[in-house]
């Protein structure tokens, strides 16, 4: 859910004991809250939980919770996995790398716990004061990659993460944390030298109030617009150049176009390719689209020796640009496809319609022969049987159970749906080709990227750039809500 400005209702039920009132000042993020459930975490979205239901879980020790964060935060957690290489098990100095790096930008004092059982160690940051949940990520994340260390899953995370952003009407949350030093969870406080001194709630938020008084918090702050900055820098899209992920399908397709016909048989797999060059990079659509893509396809090497569509060149490039701009199967760099067919769906139109033809020939043919020697049974079971094997006997081939129950073959076939031997030899006409439209496509204008803003962000918290990963990534996977130990 999106915050607001104000204190929320939910807000003012607090604890009612010092203790759970102290902790809620460090821990107090209402929405999409996280429960350990049969050593699974879940996602709890449907409400918002007070301070005081906050505490309330937290003291409960048959539930495990953890919380996300805001547009504002009061504590950074550095998780260092107990598998991972950074783990004083492991080696001592990667400890005193971190705490070292974070001095240096003004955190200056850390509290350390054991997070559970997995003994995994949580250095904890406590603030004086509120700031930007999304710029303070921004700034440790890049602070501790400056000093060396890889931010990881199962080696070490940050909290708050620099989250990614959704595409518009969708969401994005941070990664939620487990809380600290939870009844019987395996989370003690820890001394200097990681030996366990206390389970103490009491203690823990002694020792976070001492150290958020020992932050150099004008430093800290300081820093914060620079950081924002530079991820912004690192991250976002120029209209003069691309990322990285851009520069390499670019390069792959110009090297597929320009390599053209080595063979028959490639165009249905060239023409695509074309396609998404001339749209995509070439900022094409509509009838420039055709023009490019016709003009690209005939000078192509290889093409007056080996592409069989030569006599209908025009037609074939109409198809696919159409069926692309229909689907939004590819636009320009840099939007978001939202890609209404799949890939098959949209561009091997041809071969799923010859294999329907194909099927439909066979069956009818096989049945026309059973019925002309008297040998098509009227049970539907052995009808079946006949029929698959007649075909093996005929076409080297048969058909599959499933394939003889489609909607579309009974009627060529199953006593019930076939009105008279005539109607089974009738073969159904299938569309061999895409209706094709005027040439000059409907086509808006593309805009900037949507700006995307996470479901617990205040719109200051929105980055303006766009994750080209989602723009190239077939699959569309929408951001993950991590949940970490």
């Amino acid at each position: 859910m999106k915050e607001t400005n104000g204190k929320h209702n939910y807000q003012h039920l607090t604890p009612d004991t010092v203790t759970g009132q102290r902790f809620t000042q460090y821990y107090n993020h209402a929405w999409d809250f996280i429960k350990k459930e049969e050593g699974t975490w879940t996602s709890i979205n449907e409400y918002p939980i007070s301070p005081r239901e906050i505490w309330d879980k937290h003291q409960d020790t048959h539930q495990i919770i953890g919380l996300r964060f805001g547009s504002t935060t009061k504590h950074i957690t550095i998780d260092i996995d107990r598998k991972g290489i950074y783990h004083p098990s492991k080696d001592p100095q990667p400890i005193k790398t971190i705490t070292g790096a974070l001095e240096s930008i003004g955190l200056c004092r850390q509290v350390c716990i054991q997070s559970s059982d997995s003994e995994g160690i949580h250095l904890i940051f406590p603030l004086p004061e509120p700031l930007p949940t999304f710029k303070t990520a921004c700034l440790v994340k890049a602070t501790l990659e400056a000093a060396g260390l890889e931010i990881k899953s199962g080696q070490l995370e940050v909290f708050p993460n620099p989250k990614r952003y959704a595409k518009n009407g969708q969401t994005s949350n941070y990664n939620g944390v487990r809380l600290p030093l939870q009844p019987n969870s395996g989370s003690y406080l820890l001394d200097d030298d990681l030996n366990i001194i206390s389970d103490s709630v009491e203690d823990f938020l002694d020792q976070m109030d001492w150290a958020a008084e020992g932050q150099d918090i004008e430093t800290f702050s300081s820093l914060l617009d620079l950081a924002y900055e530079e991820y912004k820098g690192k991250k976002s899209w120029k209209k003069d150049g691309k990322s990285r992920k851009a520069q390499e399908w670019e390069k792959a397709l110009e090297q597929i176009v320009s390599k053209g016909w080595t063979g028959y048989h490639q165009t249905n797999y060239l023409l695509p390719k074309f396609v998404a060059y001339c749209i995509v990079f070439q900022q094409c659509v509509g009838a420039k689209l055709r023009e490019a893509v016709k003009d690209a396809v005939i000078n192509a090497p290889g093409y007056s020796q080996w592409c069989r569509h030569q006599h209908e060149i025009d037609k074939r490039v109409e198809e696919v640009c159409y069926y692309t701009e229909r689907n939004e199967y590819y636009l320009k760099y840099c939007n978001f496809p939202n890609r209404s067919s799949n890939y098959n769906q949209t561009y091997n139109r041809h071969s799923s319609n010859q294999r329907t033809l194909d099927i439909e020939k066979r069956i009818s043919e096989t049945v026309a022969h059973l019925e002309a020697n008297g040998e098509l049974p009227q049970q539907v079971a052995l009808r079946r049987e006949v029929i698959i094997k007649t075909a093996k006997e005929k076409y080297g081939k048969g058909f599959s159970i499933r394939t003889l129950g489609q909607k579309k073959y009974l009627v060529l076939w199953h006593p019930k749906h076939r009105a008279t031997p005539a109607t089974a030899q009738t073969q159904p006409q299938s569309e061999t080709t895409p209706p094709i439209e005027p040439q000059e496509q409907p086509y808006s204008a593309p805009t900037a990227p949507p700006t995307k803003q996470g479901e617990t962000d205040s719109q200051s918290e929105v980055v303006p750039f766009t994750p080209l990963n989602e723009v190239f990534d077939c699959s569309e996977v929408l951001p993950q809500k991590k949940i970490k130990n």
